[in-house]
């Protein structure tokens, strides 16, 4: 076990990092050394909640008063580049939530920061981390999958009130997790489809450097109650499903078998399952914010380069620009590449 502690600060104290970040921070070999937010009461209830030792209204007061070895910062995507630009000025690794950033030319420029200051930034895509979908990678690398040839991914919600924050802060885990599965992809294609303000519809063709072909289904048309997402990988006869994150099968060809054998309740070999306890209290980890939050830590502690990082943010912020552009053209558009 590695002995060595990261001391952290953590750059805002509201519902999604109180909820999901601050508690998974207990997994990982850090120490919250302070807090920082523009509410100092929410500050101070984080700090009480989560053992920080000081409080801080303003991140650069806290860069240069604490020793610290790493930020986290979950906030807007303005803070976020704001506090990760000021992070590398004062010599410290970062994770950022998603998105990284407003667009791939800022994502462009926080890779160069990173790379003249050594420092690493992380972006929090957790979908990579969710037990589902690292099931399902390990499933599709497998010599009998036969390699990935097709992809199809659903994700919806219900109605956004802010219309604008449903690409960048919804769609954009799946445009990390089509990478994450598919490689890089050259070429994107949206239709779309809008029935009110903050009701709409998408739906995204992709086609990638090694061949594959996918298409991701978006949506704010749905009730929030309702099942959201699911996944499907294709290989050679093979495909591996998640669904809502914490529902895995693989199924293979069937076997040959008579017509009554064929409906005998017993483990043909034709399918594998995996569902989470759900009576443990292990939810959080399987959604992917525990094994983020562990893998950032552990890498800076290691000396290794935390994934998916800010050259992971270009190429996922590449996609959301060309999202954007193929909706306002109706047309395909080639991905922008690594020049």
């Amino acid at each position: 076990m590695n002995e060595k502690i990261l001391r952290v600060g953590f750059v805002g104290a509201g519902d999604h990092a109180t909820q999901c970040i601050y508690p998974s921070l207990r997994m990982a070999p850090c120490k919250l050394a302070a807090i920082t937010d523009l509410d100092q009461a929410k500050a101070e209830d984080a700090a009480r909640r989560f053992g920080a030792g000081a409080v801080y209204t303003d991140y650069h007061k806290m860069m240069e008063k604490e020793t610290l070895d790493a930020i986290f910062c979950v906030g807007g995507e303005k803070l976020h580049m704001e506090v990760a630009m000021a992070a590398m000025d004062a010599g410290l690794h970062v994770f950022i939530e998603k998105p990284p950033c407003e667009n791939s030319g800022q994502a462009e420029q926080m890779l160069k920061k990173s790379k003249a200051a050594g420092k690493h930034i992380m972006v929090g895509f957790m979908k990579r981390f969710a037990t589902g979908f690292q099931l399902a990678k390990e499933v599709s690398l497998r010599e009998e999958f036969g390699g990935i040839h097709q992809y199809l991914a659903k994700f919806t919600t219900g109605r956004y009130k802010k219309e604008e924050r449903f690409i960048p802060h919804h769609t954009i885990h799946h445009f990390d997790l089509a990478r994450f599965f598919l490689g890089e992809i050259t070429e994107l294609y949206t239709r779309s489809v809008k029935i009110a303000e903050g009701k709409v519809g998408y739906d995204i063709s992709l086609k990638s450097a090694n061949g594959a072909i996918g298409t991701i289904q978006m949506s704010s048309l749905h009730d929030w109650s309702y099942p959201n997402e699911r996944v499907e990988v294709t290989g050679d006869e093979r495909v591996v499903i998640v669904d809502n994150i914490t529902d895995v099968s693989y199924y293979r060809p069937r076997q040959r078998r008579n017509f009554l054998e064929q409906y005998k309740l017993e483990d043909s070999g034709d399918a594998l399952h995996w569902s989470p306890n759900m009576t443990a209290s292990v939810l959080m980890s399987h959604r992917g914010y525990e094994g983020e939050v562990a893998h950032f830590v552990n890498s800076i502690l290691t000396g290794t380069v935390p994934m998916p990082d800010i050259g992971d943010g270009v190429k996922t912020m590449r996609l959301l620009d060309a999202f954007n552009q193929s909706v306002k053209s109706s047309s395909p558009v080639t991905v922008k590449g690594d020049e």
